[in-house]
């Protein structure tokens, strides 16, 4: 849902401001909006807020001491952050005069660097270290059998070489020059490391360096160059060093790390809530530019969502008194369509935002698909899935997931969309009578009962079964759109979209005929192909008088669209056969441990594919089917002046 939005204007004396300003930024509801945009050129009433060039200063002042205490938390290894110290810190920090926090912090910040500093240079050489060496990692491996090979002899060089083994015989061309500049002072052993690389170590006498290094550079071949700090070693006793140290490095990066986790804990909280004390302070310098002042007042405009502007009115003359007043401003229609977003959806809906929000945040006065997304991506994913089993095993792996990784933001929203699905999918497990496929049905384990005439549960892989189970995904399909183009059609009278509003009546009318000409069919509803004809060529005129050329073309996409959710019967229909494969083969093998392991194995890879491809599909059937019949993206966000401490 789409919340209400006032704009609002806030005018007071100029002494106010900066008190002013503290308040909205502690309530963190307003969206503010420049005031000088709305300047006329030679206004002499109204100019933009004029910042003085201490309280600029000041902001310099405090940006590079954010710079700084960032610089320290990149090295400190992430701890966790105490909610009561943070508040604590924050409060007392907040309270602070600019020099005061400039000179907490810089005594701070000393008193951190000095324990940090030595283990954030070794921490950065060591990494470096296994960086630089973890890149000869391959190459070692392909040129390590020849350089145990070789025996370290004083006064020569050794240089490695990769060549491709199409370009074998440039070796020979190599020992022949090689021989003429060395005067045959020289070794080349070789060898295939892979179907595609032939390895070679050169070895030379030293004084020959400066020609040998030459004629290889002029030929282009490949040397594998050694690390400065090796390149005075035989080849054979760096390729050793360099393992060695490959593998003992992450063991010492790691201690290091632990070191600075130590050190971590006694500050990390501190830093990170002085961080954000620092980005706030600078936060309302930098805002102070988009007021508006005359010679005694100031005046902030900006957005509010309309059920906070009363706690903001009282808030503000709490804090200040009744010389500071915030009034709603009346706005035009066309004003109000450019108002900021705020989508405000139930709990279990609120994942499905990130969803939405990856095709544009939707324009302010239509309606927010997030609480039909959230109903009907579960919904098909279901009816896809429908299987007990997999719905709780997905429901397990959502649950685990949360357990270990909870904290990561992308984990939580994935999780909650995924167990939303997980339940759907158990409950048309029952309703299908599917456990890790036919297995009930198999054994008997669940007995068939008749509710309304329906035979439940509803075996849809039956042969009699199949082409009912095909028309429910078509009906889904038929209830999806309609709904689709009901939202348009609401869309499009908020907006008072005329053309929009009879494109989206046509499609509506050309929806409706196809029942009557179905009931036609069925014998079911008399004369219905009449009424049929008349719905037709009725949708077709209001399309056409709505939309134009253009929107007549989309006729025919309505039934490829309708015929798009056949999709979630095929999907079925698949899963089950699948699971039921996974199901005889584990019976077709003498051990029953042996069929147990196969069958889990076959169940456990189609729960992953066909999750995956449920998802998809469901997620398709939403965003290209459905949203195209209503969804307006082009939304401004919502960004409103708050504190990031807090």
């Amino acid at each position: 849902m789409i919340l209400k939005m006032s704009k609002v204007q806030i005018v007071g004396p100029r002494r106010y401001f900066y008190d002013t300003l503290s308040v909205l930024h502690n309530e963190g509801v307003l969206h503010i909006e420049d005031v000088s945009k709305k300047i006329a050129p030679g206004e002499t009433l109204m100019r933009k807020m004029k910042v003085d060039d201490e309280r600029l200063e000041r902001e310099q002042l405090l940006d590079k001491l954010k710079q700084k205490v960032d610089a320290i938390l990149r090295i400190l290894e992430p701890s966790e952050v105490s909610p009561q110290e943070s508040e604590k810190y924050y409060q007392a920090y907040m309270g602070m005069s600019c020099e005061q926090i400039h000179e907490e912090v810089e005594k701070m910040l000393a008193e951190v660097e000095e324990q940090t500093k030595e283990l954030a240079a070794k921490k950065t050489a060591l990494e470096t270290e296994y960086a630089t060496y973890s890149r000869y990692e391959g190459i070692l491996k392909k040129i390590g059998p020849l350089a145990r090979n070789l025996i370290a002899l004083e006064g020569y060089t050794t240089v490695a070489l990769l060549v491709d083994r199409k370009y074998k015989k440039v070796l020979d061309i190599i020992r022949e020059e090689v021989g003429k500049i060395t005067k045959n002072q020289y070794e080349l052993v070789s060898t295939d490391v892979d179907e595609n690389t032939t390895a070679a170590l050169l070895v030379f006498n030293k004084i020959f360096d400066e020609q040998v290094n030459a004629f290889l550079y002029a030929e282009k071949v490949n040397q594998i160059r050694l690390p400065e700090e090796l390149a005075d070693k035989p080849f054979n006793e760096a390729y050793s060093y360099m393992k060695e140290r490959i593998e003992v490095l992450p063991h010492e990066i790691e201690k290091v790390r632990e070191e600075l986790r130590e050190v971590s804990k006694g500050w990390y909280t501190k830093l990170k809530t002085i961080r954000d004390v620092l980005e706030d302070r600078c936060e309302e310098l930098r805002v102070a530019s988009f007021a508006g002042e005359t010679d005694y007042t100031f005046v902030i405009e900006g957005w509010v969502p309309s059920k906070y502007v009363r706690k903001l009115q009282r808030e503000l003359a709490k804090r200040i008194g009744e010389k500071v007043v915030l009034t709603e401003v009346p706005v035009s229609h066309e004003e109000l369509e450019g108002a900021p977003v705020v989508m405000e959806n139930p709990r279990w809906a609120k994942p499905f935002e990130e969803i939405v929000n990856m095709f544009g945040t939707p324009r302010y006065g239509t309606i927010d698909p997030t609480a039909m997304l959230a109903l009907f991506y579960p919904l098909f994913f279901g009816f896809i899935i429908g299987d007990i089993g997999y719905g709780l095993v997905l429901l397990l792996i959502c649950y685990l997931a949360r357990r270990k990784w909870g904290k990561i933001y992308f984990v939580r929203v994935a999780t909650s969309m995924l167990s939303l699905a997980g339940i759907m999918a158990v409950f048309f497990g029952l309703l299908f009578g599917e456990f890790f496929g036919s297995l009930p049905e198999w054994y008997h384990w669940i007995r068939e009962v008749e509710i309304f005439g329906l035979h439940l549960p509803f075996y849809r892989i039956r042969e009699h079964n199949i082409l009912t189970y095909a028309g429910i995904a078509l009906a889904l399909g038929v209830a999806h759109l309609t709904l689709g183009f009901v939202l348009g059609v609401v869309n499009a009278y908020r907006e008072k979209a005329r053309g929009h509003l009879l494109e989206k009546v046509g499609f509506l009318l050309l929806i409706l005929s196809l029942f009557f000409i179905l009931g036609e069919t069925l014998k079911l509803i008399p004369g219905g192909g009449m009424i049929f004809l008349l719905l037709l060529l009725g949708g077709i005129a209001l399309v056409a008088a709505g939309g134009g050329i253009e929107g007549v073309f989309h006729i025919p996409t309505l039934m490829s669209n309708i015929f798009s959710y056949i999709r979630l019967m095929a999907l079925g229909v698949a899963g089950v056969i699948l699971a039921d494969v996974a199901n005889q083969l584990a019976t077709s093998f003498g051990s029953i441990w042996t069929g147990i392991t196969i069958a889990i194995f076959l169940h456990l890879i189609n729960i992953v594919f066909h999750t995956f491809s449920s998802t998809i599909h469901s997620l398709r059937l939403n965003v290209l089917e459905f949203f195209n019949k209503f969804y307006e993206p082009g939304g401004r966000v919502y960004k409103p002046f708050k504190r990031v401490g807090r």
